[in-house]
């Protein structure tokens, strides 16, 4: 896959497929799903943080209780991962692509400019730091 300035977003189950194709495939955006990769086959989430970390790729959830378990937490803190934690409110496909299309220029900017690790909230209007408690 061709990334164009070195971004690739990785969305993981939790996240509609279709959202990582379009991006692809209707926008010329660099965006992949964990089916593309693993197949829709249980994966534990520590294999595929250690996956997109090696890479050097971004993810994109919606399980921000990864920040929470302290083995998840540490394979990101490890391996340098830039997160994406979509808000618990956006929970079906409009209100998940709407927030990801709106805040897509930023994301990228974020992606670019901030120091790895780091664990971002995606509101349907914006991009905020997550609580103390998490990283950066």
């Amino acid at each position: 896959m061709a990334q164009s300035g070195g971004l690739t977003f990785f969305l993981d189950e939790n996240m509609p497929r279709r959202l990582a194709a379009a991006l692809r495939e209707q926008l010329g955006e660099n965006a992949t799903h964990l089916y593309d990769h693993f197949g829709r086959t249980g994966v534990l989430d520590p294999e595929v943080l250690r996956f997109v970390g090696e890479r050097g790729w971004l993810l994109v959830s919606r399980d921000r209780k990864i920040m929470r378990r302290p083995h998840e937490r540490s394979v990101i803190e490890q391996m340098g991962i830039g997160a994406f934690f979509l808000k618990d409110s956006l929970d079906d496909l409009c209100s998940i692509t709407r927030a990801i299309v709106h805040n897509w220029p930023e994301m990228k900017r974020y992606a670019r400019t901030r120091e790895r690790p780091f664990a971002l909230l995606l509101r349907e209007r914006g991009i905020v730091r997550l609580g103390n408690r998490h990283i950066r």
